[in-house]
């Protein structure tokens, strides 16, 4: 009976590794790991939770709300808040990954951004 107890112990703990391994699996599943945003860019989740870290390239304020681009090693993403940010802050974020469709004469132009839910 110990012998099956260690073998699921030791399954579990090869799932939670590998899903750690992929941090936007991790975010997921609630383990606060950041995104690179090229992570979330190449194969965007859409309605997934990702954190995300980086500086504020430019802000574009809106009625009740504000876009910014928020940049890191990896690249940038547009990010909707409602939450005041200035130029060249760093921040940490708790978000929503959205895609915005956009077609011109056909083509799909749309644009992944982040809803942020939480500054961390």
């Amino acid at each position: 009976m110990s012998h099956k107890l260690t073998v699921r112990k030791l399954l579990l703990l090869l799932l939670l590794f590998g899903l750690t391994s992929c941090s936007v699996m991790a975010a997921q599943v609630g383990i606060p790991w950041t995104s690179s945003i090229a992570q979330v860019r190449s194969n965007p989740p859409i309605g997934w939770r990702v954190y995300l870290q980086g500086t504020v390239q430019q802000v574009a304020p809106m009625v009740d709300q504000q876009m910014y681009e928020l940049k890191d090693d990896s690249g940038d993403v547009w990010v909707l808040t409602k939450t005041a940010v200035r130029q060249g802050e760093t921040v940490k974020i708790r978000g929503t990954v959205r895609f915005e469709s956009i077609s011109i004469d056909g083509q799909e132009q749309g644009e992944v951004y982040i809803e942020e839910q939480a500054r961390l």
